[in-house]
C-alpha cells in the first residue's frame, strides 16, 4: 500500500463533496427527465455519464473519486485503502449524498395535488410490485422478478467496478479520458437498470433517493406499505458490494498471474541465449590454434644466426698472432 497519500481528513472531505455533486447532479436530472418525459432512458443514462465525467477528476488524485460505497470497499479488498478508512469514506459519502438530495428536493415546487414524493418516483430504487415500472407492466399482467433484478443489478454492478479499475490502473487516472472511461461505465448501467430497479448500482444514490421518494408522515393505509422503499434498500447495499468485492477478488488473482508471467518468459528467452552463445562458441575451437603453432615454429631460425655469430671468434685469435 503506498504511503504518499494525502491526510485521511482531505481524502474524507473530498469524497463527501463528491458524492454530495454527484448525487445532486443525478437527482435533478433524474426527477425532471422522468416527470417531463424528455429522452427516457437515454436521457438519464447521459445525465449520469456528465455527473461522472464532472466530479471523477475532483477526487481522482486525491481519495480515488470513489464517490460510491461499493468502490471503497472494492479498493480495500485490493490493498489501496484499509478497510477503516473504507469505512469513513462510506459514512462521508452517505452524509454528502443525503445532503445533495436533500438540497435538490428543497428546490423542487409541490402542492396538495402534487407532493413533493411524486418528483421521486420515476428514479426511486425497487424491486418486484416497487420496480420503477410496475404500474406500467401491470397492466399487461406483468412484473420483473426478484431474481432477475438482482441479476441486471449484479452485472451493472461489475460494469462500474470494472470500468473504475480499468482507469485506476492504466494512465488514464485523474485524466479526462479517465472520466469518459468511468462515465461510460456507469451510463451503461444506469441504461440497464433504471427502468427495472432504479439506477441503484450506488449504494448511496439508492438510499438518498429512496428516503426522500418515501413519506413517512403518510396515514397507513391497508395493503399499501410506505416504508417499502426503506425496507427493501438491503437488495441495494448487498448487491453492488458483492458484485464488485468479486471483481477484486478476481483483479488481484490476475494481477499475481500476471506478475509472475515476465520471469517465466524472461527465463525461456535466457536459455535460448544460452543455446545461441554454445553455438557460437563451438567454431572458436577449431584448427587457427595449430597454425600459431606452426608459425612460432619457423622462428627456429633466428637460434643459427647466434650460432654463426659464435664462429667468429677464430678470427679474434689471428689478430693476436701478428
Amino acid at each position: 500500500m503506498k504511503n504518499n497519500k494525502p491526510a485521511l481528513i482531505d481524502r474524507l472531505l473530498v469524497e463527501s463533496f463528491g458524492t454530495f455533486l454527484l448525487i445532486a447532479i443525478f437527482m435533478a436530472a433524474g426527477t425532471y427527465i422522468s416527470l417531463l418525459g424528455q429522452g427516457g432512458l437515454v436521457s438519464i443514462a447521459l445525465s449520469a455519464f456528465l455527473a461522472i465525467v464532472v466530479v471523477y477528476p475532483i477526487g481522482a488524485k486525491v481519495s480515488g473519486g470513489h464517490f460510491n460505497p461499493a468502490i471503497s470497499l472494492m479498493e480495500a479488498i485490493r490493498k489501496q485503502i484499509t478497510f477503516v478508512e473504507a469505512l469513513l469514506y462510506i459514512l462521508v459519502q452517505l452524509i454528502g449524498g443525503v445532503i445533495g438530495a436533500g438540497i435538490i428536493r428543497l428546490l423542487l415546487p409541490s402542492n396538495e395535488s402534487f407532493p413533493l414524493t411524486q418528483w421521486f418516483g420515476g428514479i426511486s430504487n425497487g424491486y418486484g410490485d416497487n420496480s420503477p415500472s410496475a404500474t406500467t407492466l401491470s397492466q399487461i399482467e406483468l412484473s420483473f422478478s426478484t431474481p432477475g433484478s438482482i441479476a441486471i443489478l449484479a452485472i451493472a454492478s461489475i460494469i462500474v467496478a470494472v470500468t473504475y479499475i480499468n482507469a485506476q490502473n492504466t494512465e488514464c487516472k485523474g485524466t479526462f479520458a479517465g472520466s469518459l472511461m468511468i462515465g461510460a461505465g456507469y451510463a451503461i448501467a444506469t441504461f440497464l437498470t433504471a427502468g427495472i430497479v432504479g439506477a441503484g448500482f450506488n449504494p448511496v444514490e439508492a438510499t438518498a433517493v429512496n428516503i426522500f421518494a418515501t413519506d413517512f408522515t403518510a396515514e397507513a393505509v391497508e395493503g399499501v406499505d410506505n416504508l417499502a422503499l426503506i425496507k427493501g434498500l438491503w437488495l441495494f447495499w448487498l448487491v453492488p458490494v458483492a458484485s464488485a468485492a468479486l471483481v477484486a477478488i478476481f483483479s488481484s488473482a490476475f494481477s499475481n498471474t500476471a506478475a509472475t508471467a515476465p520471469i517465466v518468459i524472461e527465463d525461456a528467452y535466457a536459455d535460448e541465449d544460452d543455446d545461441d552463445d554454445e553455438e557460437d562458441e563451438a567454431p572458436v575451437k577449431k584448427a587457427p590454434a595449430k597454425k600459431a603453432t606452426t608459425s612460432t615454429a619457423k622462428k627456429a631460425p633466428a637460434k643459427k644466426a647466434t650460432t654463426s655469430t659464435a664462429k667468429k671468434a677464430p678470427a679474434k685469435k689471428a689478430t693476436l698472432s701478428k
